[in-house]
């Protein structure tokens, strides 16, 4: 795997959110944690980057830099915007 692309930094991303958790919370997060989230009597399961079942705690982790104008660009407030609404929908 290319150790520079945006996969491998977001997965480094991960990793050093889930040691600073760890360290300053005490949380010992599992990657890729699966949970059904969903309003109403609708759920589906859905990977959070980071959680856990005791505590009830669910992480996205959401790496973005800015334009060099200083402008965040419109696709990377639909990502957050799409992680919001998983939080809304979960338990």
């Amino acid at each position: 795997m290319d150790t520079n692309g945006n996969m491998a930094r977001g997965l480094r991303f991960e990793e050093l959110v889930g040691a600073f958790l760890n360290l300053n919370l005490g949380l010992r997060l599992e990657p890729n944690f699966s949970i059904p989230v969903g309003l109403g009597s609708s759920r589906k399961a859905h990977r959070f980057d980071l959680g856990s079942k005791d505590p009830l705690v669910l992480v996205e982790c959401k790496a973005h830099t800015f334009t060099d104008s200083g402008n965040v660009p419109s696709a990377k407030i639909s990502t957050w915007n799409e992680a919001l609404l998983y939080f809304l929908g979960s338990p």
